[in-house]
This record gives structure tokens, sequence and C-alpha cells, in this order.
């Protein structure tokens, strides 16, 4: 099913969440690039969606599109030497510690990730 084909509902899900992707790559990107030896963690609510997409195929200019400085901070280190998330997160995975903040705080587990019928 093609986006345009899909409920008002499910197109704004798709684009939302999007948008969480681009915001966690960016907050990655910001830790995993941090000068200086200070411990580098990065607190989500639930591992599956933040970790398959840092795992996963999405371009990195797609991720980037909608933050110009962003981007041309990221090209100006790395130039075309990642294509896309995964690339760069295998690359800089040892740099940040992603936590679950699920165990700590489960009244707000079901705030994260939602699974939807839109896919």
């Amino acid at each position: 099913m093609r986006c345009v084909d899909r409920p008002r509902a499910c197109q704004d899900e798709i684009y939302t969440q999007s948008v969480r992707q681009n915001q966690l790559f960016k907050d990655f990107y910001h830790l995993a690039e941090a000068p200086g030896d200070r411990r580098r963690v990065l607190y989500v609510l639930g591992l599956r969606h933040p970790m398959k997409f840092l795992r996963g195929g999405r371009a990195l200019k797609s991720v980037m599109s909608r933050h110009k400085p962003l981007w041309e901070d990221f090209s100006g280190r790395y130039g075309t030497r990642f294509r896309v998330v995964s690339d760069y997160f295998r690359f800089m995975e040892h740099a940040v510690e992603i936590t679950d903040l699920e165990p700590v705080l489960p009244e707000l587990a079901g705030m994260a990730g939602a699974e939807t019928q839109c896919r």
C-alpha cells in the first residue's frame, strides 16, 4: 500500500515516527561526537524501535534533511564515508551507551513505540 492510499491517521503516524527517528539520530550524533572523555548516555523508552532504526538502512541524507546545520557538520567531518544510519551507528556505537528507561519508569512504557496498524 502506498502512503497516499493510507488513511490520514496512518500518514500522520508515519510522519511522527520519522520525526522521532530524526531526533534520535541527532541526539546520538551529538553525544558520539562530543569532545572529551565524559561518559555519554542516550536514554530511551524501550530499545526495540530505537535499535531497529539505528541498525537500519534509512539514508543519512533523509534523516538530516530538515537539519541543515547537522548535515553540514556531518558531511564536513565524514564526507560520503557513510550512506545509511547503520553505517555510522556501527562506527560510533562504542562511544554512546544506550539505556532503556522502561524498567525504571514502567508507567511510561506505553508511551514509547506504540504499535500501529498503519504498516
